[in-house]
């Protein structure tokens, strides 16, 4: 019984883990201890997209810009950078989300044996059927860029698989947290 239970929870947890792909990479010629404030990219919209044309009705946009914005924010100055509005920051940030919705399908043959064949012989047939649905992805990109040079210096990308579109702002949550848990790199 313990075992069917740690197994379990052993599932479980791999199962979260997979479903969440989070990379990032960095110029590895850049010194992070030079930088020491931040500002944001200025975007004329609010950088998140999507194929689906009800996004907008079902969430607040300009509502989840803010809190992955405050997010992203939290995680850097945490860090030890500050945020500056006025002034030249050491380096800008940036992010987009893209979300698109895919169609999958499975087919799943199956055999079957006629119990009574009136004609003397018999032969198998095979019944196939077809299942679909709906899957979600989103992709959140943070892109980290040098203001002097212009050179992106950081980037990091999380992708993820939900089933329900209300997940995507949660998710969103827990990618940031993965994304710069090991920022700066060293």
């Amino acid at each position: 019984m313990k075992m069917a239970q740690i197994l379990s929870i052993w599932t479980v947890v791999t199962l979260s883990l997979l479903a969440q792909d989070v990379i990032h990479d960095y110029d590895h010629s850049v010194d992070f201890s030079q930088y020491k404030t931040f500002d944001w990219v200025e975007n004329e919209q609010i950088p998140i997209v999507s194929d689906n044309p009800s996004l907008a009705l079902q969430f607040d946009l300009e509502e989840e810009d803010r809190k992955i914005r405050a997010q992203i924010e939290g995680h850097l100055e945490k860090k030890g950078y500050q945020k500056i509005t006025d002034g030249e920051p050491d380096f800008l940030v940036s992010y987009y989300a893209v979300g698109r919705t895919d169609m999958q399908s499975s087919q799943r043959d199956s055999a079957a044996l006629p119990a009574n064949v009136p004609y003397g012989h018999w032969r198998p047939f095979y019944t196939a059927s077809q299942d679909y649905r709906l899957q979600r992805k989103g992709t959140l990109t943070v892109d980290l860029v040098d203001r002097a040079t212009s050179q992106l210096m950081w980037r990091g990308s999380a992708t993820q698989t939900y089933s329900k579109p209300e997940d995507g702002p949660k998710r969103a949550k827990k990618a940031i947290d993965k994304m710069f848990k090991k920022f700066p790199p060293k």
